[in-house]
């Protein structure tokens, strides 16, 4: 984490952290004091034109750009989330494909008992994903 700290330039860094904080200056679930700290950021020309002053601050937001970029910015997923992939884990299980037979089957009898009706009901391949997540 440090190498790619000393890596990102500042310029990098208030560009990331301008778009942080464009995505998420109404999200309740980020943190305000983050904010805060990428509003004084952003809104103090000192910090571009002395940077030496303020490297507290600017190494603050270089970890605050890195860990929105290369992981989640919210420290909750952080914590139970691993940023990468574990490629042995299988994909098709039985799980998988009884929830996906299922919910297909379901959804093909639905939408051809509603079909004469006027105007028919259908049910999307979205309303299926999103009832098979729990």
């Amino acid at each position: 984490m440090e190498g790619k700290i000393a890596e990102l330039s500042l310029e990098r860094t208030s560009q990331i952290i301008a778009h942080v904080m464009a995505l998420h200056k109404y999200d309740q679930n980020f943190p305000g004091a983050a904010l805060a700290r990428m509003s004084d950021f952003l809104g103090n020309p000192d910090v571009m034109a002395r940077p030496e002053k303020h490297q507290e601050l600017i190494d603050e937001m270089k970890m605050e750009a890195i860990l929105s970029t290369e992981n989640s910015p919210y420290s909750e997923v952080r914590a139970v989330v691993d940023p990468t992939d574990d490629p042995d884990m299988p994909s098709l299980t039985i799980r998988v494909w009884v929830i996906g037979c299922v919910f297909s089957a379901a959804g093909s009898f639905i939408d051809s008992f509603f079909l004469m009706r006027n105007p028919p009901v259908y049910i999307g391949a979205n309303v299926a994903q999103l009832l098979s997540c729990e």
